[in-house]
């Protein structure tokens, strides 16, 4: 199994409007020259399965994820000389957490990349409805109905997790919720329930139109739609269903990536900017890139020091996840599961494996957990070297199960902005958030008001959306 082109992440989008009316560029290879501009620059719909299927493939929209909640949370640490060196404004103040991170830019891609998403998979959907009875039933036509299902809900949900309160708060707005290609009309934004509805009609469709497997890492199948809906459920708080979900995907298939066999080859030290992990990585169930961001690669943005001294001795991943940088005395985060600087961001093994053992932990299957979690971390160690271990209760293997996400999954796109999102509303679990720049102390309290990205006031401006508070 081979991934599709190599994701550019260094294109720039324009606002949602202008997105809206520019034609795709960047399709892969394969893909046929359907778009052309008209008088009004509209896109110009896809005519064919095949023309949708490449509009779906083009890696450059659809397999790209924001990186501000990443800047947001505790995963990564910048010292002074890092924060001052950080080339864009609003990275700085999305690791203060300043209100004002959009007022001086009309270009964010936070924003306006999940949107386009949204806007193509209207366009295929639209089309979709044209074709006649025995086309739409075909299996090519359902296959791309069930992937443009998949994206669209993966784009609002990625926009609730920035830009709305977390699920459940009463009176939340949600996002703006757009199910049509017209660009002339904009929503305004609905209850939070609402766009949480769609997002669970969307994968529900999807799971009984996609294939069972893909031929790129790329696209998304049935087993990738169970893993979305697992992660989605658990930043809920329906444990229940992230269980059954998680467990559905594993069921469906997939290896652990084994760290030892990662280890055999490499010589320590590592040399700067070398990244361990294989690009073509049996764990990987969907492969998404987040945007490259320059600062992102400064050998002055650590991953923070409670993440570096949680490693227990023989934890292989502080080696492979982790550069020590001697001449700054911090960890460089060098454990990309794109085999490159790139960020992973998308769906993995391991990931469902954490997301079923946390939800078992809060059923209190003491028994039937912990084997699992055993048989999982030794994977982490090298043959022998890992002790089996034993909880007296299933608060115990919680913690465990916590301290495991923060070891396995960092800088892993909004994963760790989601989680403490909704650990946050667990007193046991709330965390303050806080950096200190040049003496000067920046807090981030447990579900204070900027766990909530403000809309960009152009889109304020353009479309009379209401702000977040």
């Amino acid at each position: 199994m081979q991934y599709s082109n190599t994701i550019n992440m260094k294109h720039k989008l324009n606002p949602i409007l202008a997105i809206m009316i520019i034609c795709i560029s960047h399709l892969l290879s394969s893909c046929q020259e359907f778009l052309d501009a008209k008088p009004r620059k509209e896109i110009v719909v896809p005519e064919t399965l095949e023309d949708m299927q490449a509009m779906l493939d083009n890696t450059n929209v659809f397999n790209r994820t924001p990186t501000i909640g990443l800047w947001a949370s505790d995963d990564l640490v910048a010292n002074d000389e890092g924060y001052l060196g950080f080339r864009e404004d609003w990275v700085r103040m999305a690791y203060t957490w300043d209100r004002a991170i959009f007022e001086t830019t009309d270009e964010v891609g936070d924003w306006t990349v999940p949107y386009q998403q949204i806007l193509y998979c209207n366009i295929i959907l639209e089309k979709l409805r044209e074709m006649g009875p025995a086309e739409q039933e075909g299996t090519q036509a359902m296959g791309i109905k069930g992937t443009a299902l998949y994206f669209r809900a993966n784009a609002y949900y990625i926009l609730l997790q920035l830009f709305s309160r977390p699920y459940g708060t009463e009176g939340a707005l949600g996002v703006p919720l757009k199910l049509d290609s017209d660009v002339n009309q904009w929503e305004q934004r609905p209850p939070l329930e609402e766009n949480y509805r769609q997002v669970f009609d969307d994968l529900a469709n999807a799971l009984a139109l996609l294939p069972e497997s893909s031929i790129y890492w790329t696209r998304p199948n049935l087993q990738t739609a169970h893993g979305l809906l697992a992660r989605i459920y658990l930043s809920i708080g329906d444990y229940g269903k992230a269980e059954e979900h998680a467990t559905s995907a594993l069921e469906m298939g997939g290896e652990l990536l084994v760290l030892s066999e990662v280890e055999q080859g490499l010589e320590f030290p590592l040399p700067p900017y070398f990244y361990p992990v294989p690009r073509e990585n049996k764990e990987v169930l969907l492969y998404d890139e987040m945007f490259s961001v320059s600062d992102l690669f400064s050998p002055n943005l650590f991953v923070a020091g409670d993440i570096v001294d949680s490693y227990e001795d023989g934890d292989l991943r502080k080696a492979i996840y982790l550069y020590p940088n001697e001449a700054t005395g911090g960890h460089n985060f060098i454990g990309n599961y794109t085999g490159d600087y790139l960020f992973f961001s998308g769906l993995t093994v391991s990931e469902m494996e954490l997301i079923k053992l946390e939800c078992m932990a809060r059923r209190n299957a003491l028994d039937e957990a912990v084997p699992i979690f055993n048989q999982w971390l030794a994977t982490r160690y090298r043959p022998g070297d890992y002790t089996d271990q034993d909880f007296a209760s299933a608060g115990q293997l919680l913690d465990a199960v916590l301290l495991e996400r923060r070891k396995e999954l960092p800088c892993r796109g909004i994963l760790r902005w989601t989680d403490l999102r909704r650990l946050n509303r667990e007193p046991e679990y709330a965390k303050t958030l806080s950096r200190t720049i040049d003496g000067k102390e920046f807090v981030l309290e447990p579900q204070g008001p900027r766990y909530v990205f403000p809309i960009p006031p152009v889109e304020i401006q353009l479309n009379g959306l209401e702000q977040n508070p």
